[in-house]
């Protein structure tokens, strides 16, 4: 059996990446498999790569949920029980009204969120077409769940924004939160992209300020990401809540 088969296996038996994509497990394998080059298909070997694939899709996909995610989400239906499985959600709990009034401060009638977790259940609503993805297959079920049994427009699907491209549905308003500083490589490439590549009004983007671990970071403001908005000729403006820092981009061609 190919290792790379085997290893995609070894990884998929934890929950956590069960659902995951096989062909974001499988990148990650390759990865891997490039710092060991020379590798034996012993038991040995395969938990060693298994441990190091788990953990860069941990930190690119995992970090935000909340423990043992599938059981404790399993027969649930209420939105606000779910969005406690979250970690991103859970801590925006207090602070979604207050981005809720933001959002309708734009005079927007779609959303495209994109790396949403579980943020539609908290935002979406009958009056608003919502579209969203994420790379996590378990989180697209339950949105789309949510959304067809709450009478709202639109559908969430799997998408990788490494990948990201202009195919992504056209929205008055685009979501980035905290998504772009996990992803992993050229951030600053990725950021320029989809600044200039997403077909929307307004884009927020949002980055956390305190660390997994509680502690406040000592630089909330990411100015590298200013430097590339006013780069852009975009303007932007900034609201913050207890951990998380938002900027409200207004593109230029809709100025």
């Amino acid at each position: 059996m190919d290792i790379r088969a085997i290893l995609l296996e070894e990884v998929k038996k934890k929950n956590e990446f069960s659902t995951l994509p096989d062909t974001l497990i499988l990148e990650t394998v390759e990865k891997v498999l490039k710092k060991f080059p020379k590798v034996e298909i012993t038991p040995h070997q395969i938990k060693i790569l298994v441990k190091e694939i788990r953990a860069l899709l941990h930190r690119s996909t995992g970090m935000f949920q909340k423990g043992k995610t599938g059981k404790k989400r399993k027969g649930v239906l209420d939105a606000q029980e779910l969005l406690k499985t979250h970690l991103s959600t859970y801590e925006r709990t207090d602070f979604y009204q207050l981005i809720k009034e933001k959002i309708k401060s734009l005079g927007i009638k779609s959303i495209l969120d994109i790396g949403c977790g579980l943020n539609p259940l908290a935002l979406a609503s009958p009056e608003l077409l919502y579209n969203a993805c994420d790379i996590r297959q378990d989180e697209i079920d339950i949105i789309n769940n949510y959304f067809k049994s709450h009478g709202i427009e639109g559908h969430a699907f799997v998408f990788d924004i490494r990948k990201f491209n202009s195919d992504l549905p056209k929205a008055d308003l685009c979501l980035l939160w905290k998504i772009i500083e996990i992803v992993g490589g050229d951030t600053h490439r990725l950021t320029r992209s989809l600044l200039n590549g997403l077909d929307c009004k307004y884009i927020i983007v949002s980055f956390s300020t305190v660390t997994l671990s509680g502690k406040n970071m000592r630089r909330k403001r990411r100015t590298w990401f200013e430097k590339i908005v006013l780069e852009e000729n975009l303007a932007f403006d900034i609201f913050e809540t207890t951990n998380e820092i938002f900027y409200i981009i207004k593109k230029a061609k809709n100025q």
